[in-house]
């Protein structure tokens, strides 16, 4: 991708599916002064959130923070969690612990006596709050991606769900949430509240294999089949007796929708991800949930960006999937002080 002087984002060249023993140093240094960002799918990453709250010693809460004073509290509480995190972090994402390997390692929304700053540094207060955001992936990915993510490389790695989660932050107060709705497994991501647990994860018991499926046992069709019946469903393309028949039929895969959303503790704002519509329009709401969907309008218009024509014929939802690490990148407070003493400081921890 690339930005024009207009602030218009244009696709230059897109790879998929390329494999991690193809991102080469060779590869790499053909790109350039450019900056890389790499987005690891939820099923070879996962971020843990830790949230910060580190009181200073008593003949210190007068004094201006330091940042050998901040990068040592940090510091502590890290090593003193980080056992607990990979366990957390190896559970998600089915691995043993010794494959669990830390890739990221960096602090956001930093507080001083529950007031948000820019840069804690020369702040005068006697608490000191914040979100210790911590990245897993495999060992794998880890191997090939290490000599970019120990190197001078302007290279910037992040999880996909956390960087919609950020994006999602910044348009609503939380709790708001992102359903991936997928064709044999969905997940959900919970921003919560202040003195929440900040980020939820979990697993809906229910998947668009259900509709396909439920077609599928009602008529005798093959799933290709069975999805073709569900997009003249979508499209309003079927005969009145025929449609209210599918109504029927779609009763039960959609009940058990509600009733995984129910179970899930969802609440507020939900924004949607999915690989086909599903039977009622967005926004809807269900129960505590408002589910939307994915608001690229809205990010492109309070950013001040917008598209360039190699977007046309793209589905938004994908153009937004596909925005959302770039936006985490722009919006990004990585590249602090604080957040290149503490990598430094940790570096003991990832390997």
């Amino acid at each position: 991708m690339g930005i024009d002087g207009d602030k218009k984002i244009h696709l230059e060249k897109f790879r998929e599916n390329v494999p991690l023993s193809g991102l080469s140093p060779s590869f790499m240094s053909g790109l350039g002064k450019r900056r890389i960002i790499l987005a690891a799918d939820p099923s070879v990453a996962t971020t843990i959130f830790l949230p910060l709250n580190m009181e200073r010693a008593k003949e210190s809460i007068h004094k201006p923070i330091t940042d050998l004073e901040l990068e040592d509290s940090i510091s502590r509480v890290m090593g003193r969690t980080f056992s607990q995190n990979r366990a957390e972090a190896a559970k998600e994402l089915g691995l043993d612990e010794l494959d669990t390997i830390l890739v990221s390692a960096r602090v956001a929304d930093i507080e001083v006596d529950r007031h948000a700053v820019l840069d804690a540094l020369g702040a005068i207060g006697a608490r000191i709050g914040g979100l210790l955001e911590l990245t897993f992936t495999n060992r794998d990915v880890f191997e090939n991606l290490q000599q970019f993510l120990n190197s001078k490389n302007q290279f910037f790695f992040t999880e996909s769900a956390r960087a919609n989660i950020a994006l999602f932050r910044r348009l609503s107060s939380p709790p708001v949430s992102f359903l991936s709705l997928g064709l044999r497994r969905s997940e959900f991501f919970l921003a919560g509240r202040r003195g929440e647990k900040p980020i939820t994860r979990g697993i809906l018991d229910w998947s668009f294999g259900s509709i396909v499926g439920s077609i599928s046992g009602e008529f005798g069709t093959s799933d290709d089949a069975s999805a073709g019946i569900y997009g003249k469903y979508l499209n309003n393309d079927l005969s009145p007796s025929l449609r209210r028949h599918l109504d029927r039929v779609l009763r039960g895969p959609m009940e058990l929708f509600a009733k995984e959303i129910k179970k899930s503790g969802l609440r507020g704002m939900a924004y949607v991800h999915s690989p086909m519509p599903l039977p009622f329009g967005l926004p809807h709401k269900l129960g505590r949930l408002s589910l939307n969907e994915l608001p690229l309008n809205d990010v492109l218009g309070r950013s001040g960006f917008g598209l360039s024509p190699s977007f046309l014929g793209l589905d938004g939802g994908e153009i937004f999937m596909s925005l959302a690490p770039f936006f985490e990148f722009y919006h990004d407070k990585g590249d602090s002080e604080i957040n290149h003493r503490l990598r430094r400081r940790v570096h003991w921890l990832i390997k």
